[in-house]
């Protein structure tokens, strides 16, 4: 099986649930490669999900390192 086969046949939306810490939830808008209605249909899963959503391609992380930083700062520092 390839790792895009694998990536496609992995589902834990019916999982999602068990899940009971707080849960934040950031894709790049313009992800070609994991478009954000997966990321929207697996948020689903999760009732409490913080989902963000930046102007950004797949290396989100490259490419807006201090709009991701900002908003994991103000996640991590909820009570």
């Amino acid at each position: 099986m390839t790792l895009y086969a694998a990536m496609r046949a992995f589902d834990v939306l019916d999982r999602a649930g068990e899940i009971q810490a707080p849960t934040l939830m950031v894709h790049g808008y313009h992800d070609v490669q994991l478009p954000v209605r997966q990321m929207l249909r697996l948020a689903k899963g999760y009732p409490d999900a913080e989902i963000r959503v930046l102007d950004a391609g797949h290396e989100l992380p490259l490419e807006r390192p201090a709009e991701l930083t900002a908003v994991l700062d103000r996640f991590l520092a909820r009570p």
